[in-house]
């Protein structure tokens, strides 16, 4: 066992705080079939040209410069960050320096204090967490005498208070049970963002706001235990005392885990601010139903029935922009005092290439299991191994599994765990075969770097 804790070392608890995004985004790019190659071209070819002592002179410096200039331009950024930071493939993430995993974090270190200088580094399609991305908090909605819906402020709120004169607000229909005025929770999220970006985002704007401690070995947080075991959540504090002023008190009846909000109770509304959204549930749920009511809205069949009213309000978002007034000969146009005229220009906000989602999905997060699991059962295939045949391989990977910790017979448990497995190692593929047939042909690119450089300048590797 040993042996696989060391070279998966991702799976032990020991080393949960260097499971990042860019540790993923090394364990993954090692494992591709582009990236081993064009670091030993790049190690034997290229750096012998920087590295060489009798190349001192103006020229030469020059011609180096030129050499890593066109380098740059035919290797993207990922794998030049690599070659920058010698990145060797056969070195996995906790065999690299400190400096080198600083690096790749976006921290330098200073006095033995590490400062962040830059994003950490990622392959296409990953993220890192972007806790700006959702924001959390709570409302109290009321109908005047006439009916109409008005919106008081609790912990923030301001973006459903600047929405809530328009029709379509006012059309919204509530739950015969509700008595008003009724307390909401909202998230206020970024609709460009995908699901697991959004709800890791949304774990740590709830961690913040209810005063709930991190825990750092454990990839998602438990909900579950927490709203098991309080019964009522400080959501706004005296700022001079910080003792609890208001608190959030979830129905007994439906702070039982398995009960969800029906669908009548789930409201997900357009924003003023673009591209963004808000979640409305009634705060009658607890954090469990609130971030399972946030995680349906994010699938795609939801998504497609709330986001066309989205994009429909926001096309209506305009701004006025001053712009100076000319006069017919092209001068600058000015009023009695002589001062320069300027008028209104109406704009609209609403940029399609700026505010709609890619169409590429965001590759899973390594705050998540799934990745790392499929790099090692990926492992164990490259190696003509079955996932499905009991080997000591597939028996420590199976203990990871959602299935290998349940309560049913092992004979069934061990069947779901190997399945489960199978699964993860074709998404690992899959992300392998895609950055592959990206970055493939980056080893001719570079042959035809060198070659160019050589032609020009006579710079080769002696």
């Amino acid at each position: 066992m040993d042996a696989f804790e060391k070279e998966w070392w991702w799976l032990t608890p020991n080393h949960t705080s260097e499971k990042c995004e860019s540790a993923l985004a090394w364990e993954t790019a090692r494992r591709t079939k582009s990236y081993p190659p064009l670091w030993r071209k790049w190690h034997e070819q290229i750096l012998p040209i920087f590295s060489d002592p009798t190349r001192r002179d103006l020229g030469d410096m020059m011609r180096k410069w030129h050499l890593l200039q066109t380098a740059r331009q035919v290797i993207p950024e990922p794998y030049m960050n690599l070659f920058r930071m010698n990145f060797d493939p056969k070195s996995h993430w906790l065999e690299l320096s400190d400096n080198q995993r600083w690096s790749a974090r976006g921290y330098t270190i200073h006095n033995g204090t590490p400062i962040k200088l830059a994003d950490e580094l990622l392959l296409p399609r990953q993220t890192s967490l972007q806790p700006n991305s959702v924001a959390v908090g709570i409302c109290e909605i009321d109908r005047n005498s006439n009916g109409h819906l008005l919106v008081k402020p609790i912990r923030d709120g301001d973006v459903l208070e600047q929405v809530q004169n328009a029709e379509w607000f006012q059309r919204l229909q509530f739950p015969n049970t509700l008595t008003f005025p009724a307390r909401f929770l909202y998230a206020h999220f970024d609709t460009r963002q995908s699901r697991n970006v959004l709800l890791d985002a949304w774990d740590q704007q709830m961690i913040e706001w209810l005063g709930l401690p991190k825990i750092e070995d454990a990839s998602e947080y438990d909900w579950k235990k927490i709203a098991a075991a309080k019964n009522s959540f400080a959501v706004l504090w005296n700022p001079g005392t910080r003792e609890p002023q208001d608190f959030w008190t979830p129905d007994a009846n439906t702070k039982t885990l398995t009960s969800r909000p029906k669908q009548h109770e789930i409201h997900v509304v357009p924003s003023n601010v673009l591209p963004f959204a808000i979640l409305l549930v009634p705060a009658t749920h607890s954090p469990v139903t609130f971030r399972a009511a946030f995680h349906t809205q994010l699938k795609k069949a939801r998504f497609d029935k709330w986001f066309p009213s989205c994009v429909a309000h926001w096309k209506t978002q305009t701004v006025e922009i001053p712009i100076a007034s000319h006069n017919a000969d092209g001068g600058f146009k000015r009023n009695a005092k002589g001062f320069q005229v300027y008028e209104k220009i109406v704009r609209f906000l609403f940029d399609p290439k700026e505010h709609l989602p890619q169409k590429q999905k965001t590759a899973k997060s390594a705050r998540r299991v799934n990745p790392w699991l499929g790099l090692a059962a990926n492992d164990v295939v490259c190696r003509g191994q079955s996932l499905l045949k009991k080997t000591p391989a597939t028996d420590f990977l199976c203990k990871f599994c959602a299935a290998g910790n349940s309560a049913e017979p092992f004979a069934i448990r061990r069947r779901k765990s190997s399945y489960e497995l199978r699964n993860h190692q074709r998404s690992a593929k899959e992300r392998l075969d895609e950055l592959d047939n990206l970055f493939g042909n980056l080893d001719k690119a570079l042959d035809d770097c060198l070659d160019e450089n050589t032609k020009k300048w006579g710079l080769s590797p002696r």
